[in-house]
């Protein structure tokens, strides 16, 4: 269904259906990492969006955001929804914030800078 969503253009759908396979433990991390690029491509665009408005509303998921999201997920879509569900009113553990900071860094030094931020911010 996600990909039929893509496919149709309708990156908020697409979105609603990769954050249901991400909250599945069963979602390979490698199926995750390609539907995001696909899913999260644009800065603040419509599948960016949908899922900060899924994550902030979401409170008991939110510690399975912070660990396979900074694995999975681009790292400048990951910062930008932590980011601005911290903006709509999110909390999260900065133990997490601090560990995903560094998976981010991991994978992209300049956007883990970034990250770095939203922890210090956060924290």
């Amino acid at each position: 269904m996600l990909r039929l969503a893509l496919s149709a253009g309708d990156k908020p759908e697409a979105a609603r259906r990769y954050a249901a396979l991400f909250l599945r433990r069963d979602t390979q991390d490698e199926l995750l990492e390609k539907l995001g690029q696909q899913v999260l491509a644009e800065p603040e665009g419509a599948g960016r969006t949908t899922l900060v408005d899924i994550v902030s509303g979401g409170e008991r998921w939110h510690n399975q955001f912070m660990n396979r999201g900074a694995r999975v997920m681009p790292p400048d879509a990951f910062a930008e929804i932590v980011r601005s569900t911290i903006a709509q009113g999110a909390r999260y553990d900065c133990g997490l914030l601090e560990q995903a900071g560094r998976a981010v860094s991991s994978r992209d030094e300049a956007i883990g800078a970034n990250f770095a931020e939203i922890v210090d911010d956060q924290c």
